[in-house]
């Protein structure tokens, strides 16, 4: 009557998918926990499954009692398995009161129907026991309508959770609901054939690829959970205010590893996991990559002194009475106060306070203003004029990135820029600023504007990809390279060969180059000779130092140099007629600063200086 030919192999690879999966290690949150009960709900179901079929086959050798127990056990476990997998699809996304009153109203739903099923026993609604075995009851299909309708709202909320999720967890959702639609129609129309199971495991391994890889959150280097565990962990516990933690971290880890190479600080690192291990073997450890370590538990924890004669460790503290109530926020803080243990570190031994949470909730501010202002269009340029000593007018001007936010009010360069490169959304500022730059010199029909200065961002300058839409974008707009000047600054300088390749590729198209903030930095004269620079621009606190103390010599020597490499000099930070006068003595060929102008909208530039172009003597 039956055929379970298919039900054996099935719970055998279900076996070994079992071993597999808790030979590793599982991350304490509410997506695994749910998911091992998915795959335990489905293992009894397929267990119960074929055992009562094989009883019911031969029901005259058993009781009537023992038939209706395990009979029950199976379709008590049918629905669970059902209801378990929109519980773990319900668990996918960041936890949301929303999706919480979805899961009661699950709930009762799937309470509701158990006691149905359960009630059969005396009701025959779903199947019943007699003398003449097993029979199915004359609401039997109320089995199919229940896990119909689970599969129905997993559609549901995929299409609903789509913005949420990677095109590759969207596909496999649906991918898995599909399978699941395929196994319950064959069994609704073979009921004899058993082969069910075998579509709900399948179900279960596309859910385990694509969400619970235990690869996906673990760091292959040391074997601890990464970045990403560590988002859902915080995320998910500190809802419930059950979250402490503890940082370790190693001191510029990133010049130790230029310096001793990649294979001798992997040992460094593994010698510190080895540590923390044994330190806190019932914790949570989590490494953040470059050199980070995170403890996490539901109670305080506890400092040890991590030793290591290679390396200097440092250590955070997150105080419980931060009261930090959002997971981002705790993310943010924990990233920010690592990063102090690079350059030159004045504490090794951190404690968070509440200065660090108003800096990171200024910043979190920003960088919602910053996502808003790139969605919507909203990134303003600038333009501060250049005047030209040599023609003794505005010959020039700098675009300068701006935000307005509703909230917030106008945010400055020095505010959103290193949220913006921390980030990763530096690129498509740098390509805002680009595009509108173009705009107006393509619609700008006064000659006496001959270029406009557009910023590079230092990840600009040695990634291919961004330059090659520059270039795009020039070629769109019909502005050849000479109406534009790029300004780097010396961060940008860390790859020469890669930098020299990038600005050789633009000057190819017309482009000239110009070192920003030059003075601040670690470069020297000579150095700059190895690039195409056609300007060096004089930082404003060399400017100002000299202004207020004209005997230092240190900056005509400087000037001398640049112009002796056959660069031109631009001052920055002019901000009097007597400042203008002292640059043009010391030989500067541009001027820029307060005195001419503060930088005005893109769109007003003209009007400004419609009238101002030759107005400045000096």
């Amino acid at each position: 009557m039956w055929n379970y030919s298919y039900s054996i192999p099935t719970i055998f690879i279900y076996f070994i998918f079992l071993i597999y999966f808790f030979s590793g290690s599982t991350l304490p949150v509410k997506r695994n926990r749910t998911f091992i009960v998915l795959i335990l709900t489905h293992g009894l179901t397929s267990i119960f499954d074929l055992w009562s079929v094989l009883l019911d086959k031969n029901y005259a050798q058993y009781s009537t009692g023992y038939l209706t127990v395990i009979n029950l056990l199976y379709f008590v476990a049918f629905v669970a398995r059902a209801y378990a997998f929109v519980n773990y699809v319900l668990s996918v996304p960041e936890q949301t009161d929303n999706i919480i009153r979805i899961r009661f109203f699950n709930r009762v739903f799937f309470i509701i129907f158990e006691m149905i099923v359960i009630l059969s026993v005396f009701t025959r609604w779903i199947f019943y026991i007699d003398e003449s075995g097993y029979h199915s009851g004359s609401y039997y299909n109320l089995l199919y309508f229940v896990f119909f309708s689970y599969i129905l709202e997993m559609y549901i909320l995929f299409i609903r959770f789509r913005k949420m999720l990677t095109r590759r967890e969207l596909f496999s959702g649906i991918l898995f609901v599909t399978v699941l639609l395929v196994g319950l129609y064959i069994r609704s129309v073979v009921p004899t054939l058993l082969v069910m199971n075998t579509f709900c495991l399948g179900a279960i391994l596309i859910i385990f690829l694509t969400f619970q890889d235990i690869h996906l959150y673990e760091d292959q280097r040391v074997g601890l959970f990464n970045n990403k565990a560590f988002h859902q962990y915080v995320v998910e516990h500190i809802r419930h205010g059950k979250l402490y933690l503890y940082g370790y971290g190693i001191i510029n880890y990133d010049e130790l590893r230029r310096m001793f190479g990649g294979v001798q600080m992997d040992r460094e690192l593994k010698d510190i996991t080895t540590q923390l291990r044994q330190y806190y073997p019932k914790q949570v450890l989590f490494y953040l990559r470059n050199g980070r370590y995170m403890v996490a538990d539901d109670k305080p924890i506890e400092s040890k002194e991590i030793k290591n004669g290679m390396v200097s460790i440092g250590t955070v503290e997150f105080p419980h009475d931060l009261k930090i109530n959002d997971g981002q926020q705790l993310i943010e803080v924990a990233r920010d106060v690592f990063s102090k243990f690079h350059g030159e570190v004045t504490k090794k031994n951190i404690v968070v306070d509440h200065e660090h949470l108003i800096e990171i909730n200024h910043n979190i501010k920003v960088q919602q203003a910053l996502n808003n202002a790139i969605q919507n269009d909203g990134i303003l340029v600038y333009l501060q004029p250049i005047y030209s000593v040599e023609k003794k007018r505005i010959t020039g001007a700098e675009a300068l990135a701006r935000i307005e936010d509703p909230e917030m009010g106008m945010i400055q360069p020095y505010d959103f820029i290193p949220v913006a490169e921390k980030n990763g959304l530096i690129i498509k500022v740098g390509e805002a600023v680009f595009r509108k730059t173009c705009s107006f010199i393509r619609d700008n029909k006064d000659d006496r504007l001959q270029w406009v200065n557009v910023n590079l961002s230092p990840i600009q300058c040695v990634a291919g990809e961004p330059i090659i839409t520059l270039l795009d974008i020039s070629d769109e707009y019909g502005v050849s390279g000479e109406r534009l000047k790029l300004e780097i600054t010396e961060d940008a300088m860390v790859d020469d060969s890669e930098l020299r390749r990038m600005m050789m590729k633009m000057s190819d198209h017309g482009f000239c180059f110009e070192l920003d903030d030059f003075g601040v930095g670690f470069s020297n004269v000579l150095r700059l000779t190895n690039f195409p620079f056609s300007a060096v621009k004089i930082d404003r606190e060399l400017v100002w130092q000299y202004h207020d103390n004209p005997g230092n010599s240190v900056l005509p020597h400087l000037i001398e140099d640049i112009r002796s490499s056959g660069m031109d000099v631009v001052a920055e930070g002019i901000e009097s007629k007597s400042m203008g006068k002292e640059m043009i003595k010391l030989g500067c060929n541009y001027l820029q600063g307060f005195y001419f102008s503060r930088p005005v909208p893109i769109r007003r530039f003209e009007k400004v200086f419609d009238l101002k172009w030759d107005e400045f003597e000096l």
